[in-house]
């Protein structure tokens, strides 16, 4: 954020606007999402590492 202010010339708030809150939604999205399958992940791993 601080980068973008002092490049773009942008007050905090606005930085914060424009480089923050547009992919706060996505990444809680990739978030639920790698949450979900990581269980299933470790569960896969475990099960591959028995077979030796």
């Amino acid at each position: 954020m601080p980068w973008l202010a002092v490049a773009a010339h942008f007050s905090p708030q606005t930085a914060v606007e424009k480089g923050l809150l547009p992919f706060v939604i996505g990444d809680a999205i990739k978030l639920a999402i790698a949450a979900g399958i990581f269980p299933f992940a470790w569960w896969l791993v475990g099960r591959r590492a028995g077979d030796r």
